[in-house]
């Protein structure tokens, strides 16, 4: 007899085990996804505040949401997550950095991996960036350009 409990005790043991651990979810969710126009980031406008003949020397600024005209510009790190920007006639004095974040930082993985169909090398995985990936340029001599971020409607 207490075999037969013994035996009817691990039944019911395995079978409350097997219940809980089947009854969680079955699908990795991380490999789903949605087309849900919710999963796409949306840019809010500028402000409608616009910096005229400013200076920026040295420091960090946050490139998403500026708008500036006639700005000058040098030795600069800018900081990018993907939002709305405007930068009409800007001076720059010695170059600049950019670090992305953010939306703007999936959307560069996006370029090197697109980029990367083009070549015979495998890209790099994200998973090896140790830091966001800062692109930088150099100037010879003072550079106007206009930069102007398509989310801007004026």
């Amino acid at each position: 007899m207490s075999k037969v409990m013994l035996a009817l005790g691990s039944f019911i043991v395995g079978a409350c085990c097997a219940f809980i651990i089947s009854s969680g979810i079955q699908t990795s969710t991380w490999a789903q996804f949605s087309t849900d126009a919710a999963s796409i980031p949306i840019v809010p406008p500028l402000k409608g505040f616009v910096m005229k003949n400013s200076d920026f020397n040295g420091g960090s600024l946050q490139l998403d949401g500026l708008d500036c005209e006639n700005c000058t510009i040098g030795n600069t790190d800018f900081t990018y997550g993907g939002g709305a920007f405007r930068l009409v006639n800007p001076k720059f004095k010695t170059g600049m950095r950019i670090t992305f974040t953010g939306a703007a930082l999936n959307t560069r993985l996006l370029l090197i991996l697109v980029e990367a169909l083009n070549k015979p090398q495998r890209p790099v995985p994200p998973s090896t960036f140790k830091r966001p990936p800062i692109e930088s340029a150099t100037f010879t001599e003072p550079a106007t350009i206009e930069l102007i971020s398509t989310a801007v409607s004026k």
